[in-house]
């Protein structure tokens, strides 16, 4: 035991002396640059071996020619490699991503698999009923097969790339008219035609094309017009109210709204169904299945038109028939929107892959590998307008022709013009391109309510300019709710004025300016002294001028009051005041909603003047009371807003403080 307890106490270097330790390392310097360490050596003079050569530097292999498909399926234009500032444009060096894949990467989530198993599972189960002509079952697999491998590696032009990843895109050369849809419709080998007039909800009806029923009518020979049908779909409805029933209960109005802004004697629904109205939201699915049901029953051509930015390219994404077919358009179709290149080697080589299936014939005769497959992918969706550059084509079976081969044909066209695009007249030039994705309104506003007084105007976003015509006699305030989702700010004339002519708008501080500098007007505006200022041509910007002055001329008595005893029109007629509002539209950003208290014996109209750039894209319509109608919906779901009050008085300690009082007075009238 005594032993053990010594040996504990012994460092373990001298528990065993016998045991040699190995000599230190020591530093040797053999190459500049480099030291290794090394046993002491005797022989110190010893030569250095040789080093080995350094191997030849290879530079890697170059990517093989990428051979784009026959068109981009998401905006349909024929692919090219010659100008990268048209729509189709591919690169000849496709990049890693594009060579080996996203199967291995990151960016390929559980949602993204679970999609992919869905569009498996689907094309195995209508492989027997919509590959028609095929009895060998084996083929019908490949073929299948093949049209899986193609839409996973079917890649999107340039444009549509930069359109969704970055929010910018070249503009498109030019924008279709209605003669290109009456070229279009005679060309094509259809002899039943329906149209789809796709009408925005959230500035309704400013996107609507009123003379389009008449030019068809008149422009096309009798021998399509005898199976031409025309619909319209009011796209976007979740942008009115936050509930399917609540915009249903809105038909009414709309289709009073579209009448009114139809010629004379045009009616919105035609005799039987198929020419109703349909109030769908592709973003929430309202009235979609209604639109799909229609499609997959039509024989012959689904023309799907309107203005840029509608909602149509998302419509067709939601409608694509089952085991519909991607099919590339021809050149004559591109050559009428201006989007081919003008080298002849581009065009030559598109126009050879585009022959085979403009001709109308069997599939089967069409390659089934390569650039002549037929390609499942959906339209390219952007916030940006002109998207779709040349028309999408998708052929499907129809449902209705069972055991015979009857298709029919869904196309996508590009947008009419508009304002908020990139034309001649267009807003988007005017804007800062880092500011452009922010004009537009993807989902339900909740407005805040903004007073403008005598001597102020409404700026919104550095481009639109609302001020009211009141003199500082009416003592007349307008309430304006702003359905939009770009900065409003309310301020005086003179500031607004300032704020418009601003050199650098990037930089002002306290305000959201989205416009490009321009160059001051041509005079200053007028001193303070003038505090009810108006704008002029001397005091805008070269490019603003007026849009026109627009009347509160809708009497919202009994809507903004709904406490009153009776909604007699000549009861109200009794009542001291009335309530005026209208309904001001801003093509493809929204709508602002306007509304004034005037006294009962008031004359004079209550007007505003708006100023844009070029005084394009304005409008006027029937007022919805879009206000009145969200607070009544809440407050009957019980999510309004709790009215704050002021708390009552707290009582504690009132008794003994009143004794005290009294007290107290007695002390000071004895003494």
């Amino acid at each position: 035991m005594f032993a053990r307890a010594v040996l504990r106490r012994i460092p373990p270097a001298r528990q065993f002396p016998l045991v040699r330790r190995a000599p230190a390392l020591r530093p040797c310097l053999l190459l500049p640059g480099r030291r290794f360490f090394t046993s002491p050596s005797p022989r110190r003079d010893a030569p250095l071996p040789p080093l080995p050569p350094p191997p030849e530097l290879t530079t890697p292999e170059e990517p093989p020619d990428f051979l784009p498909p026959s068109y981009c399926p998401g905006c349909g234009a024929p692919s090219q490699q010659v100008d990268a500032t048209l729509p189709g444009y591919y690169s000849s060096k496709q990049s890693k991503r594009q060579r080996f894949g996203t199967d291995n990467l990151k960016i390929k989530t559980k949602h993204k698999q679970h999609e992919d198993e869905i569009w498996s599972a689907a094309l195995a189960r209508i492989q027997f009923e919509q590959i028609a002509g095929s009895s060998d079952l084996a083929e019908a697999a490949e073929h299948l097969d093949a049209l899986k491998a193609a839409a996973a590696t079917t890649p999107v032009c340039v444009r549509c790339h930069t359109m969704v990843h970055h929010h910018s895109a070249p503009p498109l050369p030019s924008y279709p008219t209605l003669d290109t849809l009456t070229s279009l419709l005679v060309s094509s080998r259809h002899k039943t035609n329906h149209v789809y007039h796709l009408v925005d909800a959230g500035d309704l009806p400013m996107s609507l094309v009123p003379q389009l029923r008449g030019h068809l009518y008149t422009s096309l020979p009798r021998e399509i017009t005898r199976g031409l049908t025309i619909s319209y779909v009011v796209t976007r409805a979740d942008l009115l109210m936050p509930t399917e029933a609540q915009v249903r209960s809105l038909a009414t109005w709309i289709k009073k709204v579209l009448k009114d802004a139809l010629p004379a004697g045009e009616k919105v629904e035609g005799r039987n169904a198929e020419e109703g109205v349909h109030i769908v939201s592709a973003r929430r699915g309202w009235g979609v299945g209604r639109i799909k049901l229609e499609t997959r029953h039509r024989e012959g051509g689904v023309w799907v038109v309107g203005a840029v930015n509608v909602g149509k390219s998302m419509l067709v994404r939601e409608v694509w028939p089952e085991a519909g077919e991607g099919r590339a358009g021809s050149v004559e179709d591109a050559e009428e929107f201006d989007i081919l290149p003008a080298a002849l080697e581009g065009v030559e080589a598109v126009e050879e892959e585009v022959k085979g299936d403009g001709d109308g014939k069997e599939d089967g005769q069409r390659k089934k590998q390569g650039r002549g497959m037929l390609i499942q992918v959906s339209p390219t969706v952007s916030d940006l307008p002109g998207t779709t550059a040349a028309p999408i084509r998708v052929r499907f079976k129809t449902a209705g022709g069972v055991g015979k081969k009857i298709f029919g044909e869904l196309i996508d066209l590009p947008g009419f013009e508009r304002w908020i695009g990139f034309g001649d007249n267009g807003l988007l030039p005017f804007v800062r391109e880092e500011k452009r994705k922010e004009f537009g309104i993807e989902k339900l506003v909740v407005p805040e309510q903004y007073i403008i007084k005598p001597g102020q105007s409404m700026l919104i976003a550095g481009v639109i300019l609302i001020t009211p015509k009141i003199s500082p006699a009416d003592e007349l305030v307008i309430l304006a709710y702003p359905f939009t989702s770009l900065p409003v700010h309310i301020t005086s004339t003179k500031k607004a004025l300032q704020q418009i002519c601003d050199p650098d708008p990037a930089s002002r501080p306290g305000i959201s300016l989205f416009q490009k500098a321009t160059t001051p007007p041509p005079s200053e505006p007028p001193s303070s002294a003038d505090p009810f200022l108006h704008p002029s041509a001397s005091t805008l910007p070269t490019h603003f001028s007026s849009a026109g002055t627009y009347i509160l001329d809708n009497e919202v008595t009994h809507l903004r009051n709904p406490f009153l005893p009776s909604k007699d029109p000549a009861e109200l007629a009794k009542l001291p005041y009335r309530v005026l509002a209208t309904d001001l539209l801003l093509a493809g950003i929204g709508w602002i909603e306007l509304v004034a208290q005037v006294r009962q014996r008031r004359e004079r109209e209550v007007c505003v003047e708006v100023f844009t750039p070029h005084g394009k894209g304005v409008g006027q319509r029937t007022t919805m009371g879009a206000d009145m109608l969200r607070r009544k919906g809440a407050r009957l779901v019980g999510a309004a807003k709790k009215k704050t009050v002021r708390p009552r008085r707290s009582m504690k300690g009132d008794k003994k403080r009143r004794k005290l009082e009294k007290r107290a007075s007695k002390a000071n009238e004895g003494t």
